[in-house]
């Protein structure tokens, strides 16, 4: 029961988050998911994998109907999704090699980088992170960094298409959408291939179908608790409520990481 209680919870402020900041899930489900899944019964040497596959699968839910909604009014062109694809891809399937392979707790350890660089952000300035030009390069890494954390496209390819491509913010959303859908798909099967279906209880593909279900669930309630903030006084401390959200999850997921060494 507590369980359910913890993952309705995670996705109520993956609601939030993304409705108020435009975070993806994985910033909150992956530590979720960490700290959960071994109470469930799910073995240490496979928590890393579900975790992502669980991650990817709801990032797959979120952003098909995203992208469903949105093609109804948008018309994305298909060279922009061609072009880029094949070398995001390539960089899922060195991701999940990696993973299976080599390290199965260098995703834990991007994880951390990757909040703590997110954290920096906050108090410098954008121009002391260099800029990824090339759109090969940037592909690829967008695909290592969400096989391994179970995030999407947004962080490497959402400000590209803005700047390079002066699409607007919608039409690129749309677009990272449409990059999450064959992300998921793609990273889900590499996974499931190269180590087997992992033979759980509630674990299908990988997944763990009641987390993905609660998770959900809560994410729905979260958004429209989100909606209701917004005309709040709450909004005057936005910017605060986001850099504690993400100290949180650093020294989390930090002190897990710390926990298997």
């Amino acid at each position: 029961m507590m369980s359910i209680i913890l993952f309705v919870f995670s996705g109520f402020c993956c609601g939030i988050l993304s409705r108020l900041y435009g975070l993806g899930g994985g910033l909150v489900i992956n530590p979720t998911l960490l700290y959960i899944l071994p109470l469930v019964g799910i073995p240490n040497d496979d928590v890393y994998q579900i975790t992502i596959s669980t991650t990817l699968t709801i990032m797959l839910v979120n952003s098909a109907i995203n992208g469903r909604q949105s093609l109804k009014k948008e018309n994305v062109p298909n060279d922009v999704i061609l072009h880029p694809i094949l070398y995001i891809l390539l960089g899922c399937l060195l991701g999940c090699i990696f993973i299976i392979y080599i390290n199965k707790n260098i995703g834990m350890i991007f994880f951390v980088i990757f909040v703590t660089i997110i954290n920096l952000s906050n108090y410098m300035k954008s121009s002391k992170f260099p800029r990824v030009k090339s759109l090969a390069i940037r592909s690829v890494i967008c695909g290592v960094i969400s096989s391994w954390v179970g995030g999407g496209s947004s962080l490497m390819m959402y400000s590209y298409l803005q700047r390079e491509k002066s699409f607007s913010s919608r039409l690129s959303s749309i677009i990272c959408n449409r990059y999450n859908v064959v992300i998921a798909i793609f990273c889900i099967s590499v996974y499931h291939l190269l180590s087997g279906n992992i033979v759980i209880q509630h674990v299908f593909f990988n997944v763990y179908i009641d987390a993905v279900i609660y998770i959900l669930m809560g994410s729905i309630m979260g958004s429209y608790f989100a909606t209701w903030l917004e005309s709040k006084p709450f909004m005057l401390y936005k910017n605060t409520f986001y850099k504690l959200i993400l100290m949180v999850i650093n020294i989390a997921v930090i002190y897990k990481l710390a926990t298997l060494y």
